[in-house]
């Protein structure tokens, strides 16, 4: 059994699912889950999908982001800080997606990107990840086979 499914990765506090409930022509919809909200965060595209997860890493802190992103607005953006745990994992774990389910483990974020483990729950596989190109190239791919 692997590391992620044995339980090792479940106690991160950056974990995420993933419910993809619309794939069409490689752009998704669906729904993020984390630890700290027991409502969904829906999301049209990948796009939409990628900047929530990167604010929801901003707002917990973890992974600490090792560059700062710059921006064109002057303004900064006012980012709430979660502390409070509102799902338990076991929760978290049990959500799904109408065309698949992903689990996100983030490791690091370096180099402007992140490094971390996907896992597909349908097809109980996982595979590292080097960039988010490469994560989303990976879920693409996992979702055209379905």
């Amino acid at each position: 059994m692997s590391q992620f499914w044995n339980g090792e990765v479940l106690a991160a506090p950056n974990l995420i699912t993933v419910c993809v409930d619309e794939s069409q022509a490689s752009e998704i919809s669906g729904r993020l889950y984390h630890g700290y909200s027991q409502e969904p965060q829906s999301f049209e595209n990948v796009v939409q999908l990628i900047r929530y997860m990167a604010d929801f890493y901003d707002s917990i802190r973890f992974p600490e982001s090792s560059v700062v992103l710059r921006e064109f607005t002057s303004e900064k953006r006012a980012m709430e800080e979660l502390h409070e745990k509102s799902m338990e994992y076991q929760q978290l774990m049990e959500q799904n997606g109408i065309c698949a389910t992903f689990h996100i483990f983030v490791k690091y974020r370096q180099n402007a990107t992140w490094q971390g483990i996907l896992a597909w729950k349908e097809g109980h596989q996982e595979m590292e990840f080097c960039s988010v190109l490469e994560l989303i190239i990976e879920m693409d791919a996992i979702l055209g086979r379905k």
